[in-house]
């Protein structure tokens, strides 16, 4: 099976399982880059005093785009181009001008056919995207960017801190327990 072919079955996968909360878009257009597949999920809800819902509460919304890009040899030069694009996504897709906005994670993921070295690794980790929108000037809530990469010739995915969620969505409930308490669950 080719790359092309691994990484449509992948997608397929995630596709199928997720559509419950997130809705998929196929071959999509942004910021001048093709998308094999983007995911969609937004949320409303009311703001809670002290953990209690109250119907004086103020609406809130929030969501997520999640990009998937494939690129079958990545080098550490492409990764730094592909993370530039969460904050040009970020421009494109959060609607900061709505005062009930909260906040938007926008989710880069880079299909690869490895090997992912140490460096990639190493700055996939410590990248970081965050913006806090400033009411004065009639923004509100915050965004951040979320970077994994999916290797497909080994199954390992590596995400930034802010990508750990993404990280266990997309891999699902078979996906590899991380960390000192893997032992005792």
């Amino acid at each position: 099976m080719n790359f092309e072919e691994k990484a449509r079955e992948w997608l397929e996968e995630i596709a199928g399982r997720g559509q419950e909360h997130y809705e998929p878009f196929w071959n999509v257009e942004k910021c001048g880059h093709s998308f094999v597949m983007m995911q969609k999920m937004s949320t409303t809800s009311r703001s809670t005093f002290l953990g209690v819902d109250t119907k004086w509460g103020k609406m809130t919304t929030g969501g997520e785009y999640c990009y998937f890009y494939l690129c079958e040899k990545l080098t550490l030069e492409l990764l730094r181009e592909c993370s530039e694009w969460i904050s040009q996504m970020e421009q494109e897709d959060v609607d900061k001008s709505n005062d009930q906005h909260c906040f938007t994670f926008i989710s880069l993921v880079l299909v690869t056919d490895g090997p992912v070295t140490k460096e990639m690794q190493k700055f996939i980790k410590r990248y970081k995207h965050i913006t806090y929108y400033n009411e004065k000037k009639e923004e509100y809530g915050w965004s951040s960017g979320c970077l994994a990469v999916m290797d497909l010739s080994n199954g390992e995915m590596y995400s930034n801190v802010m990508g750990d969620s993404l990280q266990k969505r997309l891999q699902g409930e078979n996906g590899k327990k991380k960390g000192l308490f893997r032992f005792f669950q």
